[in-house]
């Protein structure tokens, strides 16, 4: 198997990183949509951060679970409920 990469290699990097995450971490895929707008500056922050969008929302959606308790929800069953 052969590839051609004629980016920036830190980007390629990261993108294998990235890859073996998620092949390792059982981490669940979920697709959005976002405004033009919204991409492109998403994209400008990545790059000027030196990550990447996936890491970026990622991190988002972490901070915001914490800050609504997001981890400490739990689902609670109703054993009294008839089946």
């Amino acid at each position: 198997m052969h590839f051609h990469f004629y980016g920036n290699p830190s980007a390629l990097k990261k993108s294998l990183v990235e890859l073996i995450y998620f092949a390792a971490a059982g981490v669940a895929r979920i697709t959005i949509a976002l405004s033009d707008k919204d991409h492109l500056a998403m994209k400008l922050l990545a790059l000027q951060e030196g990550t990447s969008v996936t890491l970026l929302l990622r991190e988002a959606i972490r901070e915001y679970l914490i800050s609504r308790d997001g981890y400490d929800l739990t689902i609670k069953s109703d054993s009294t409920q008839e089946q």
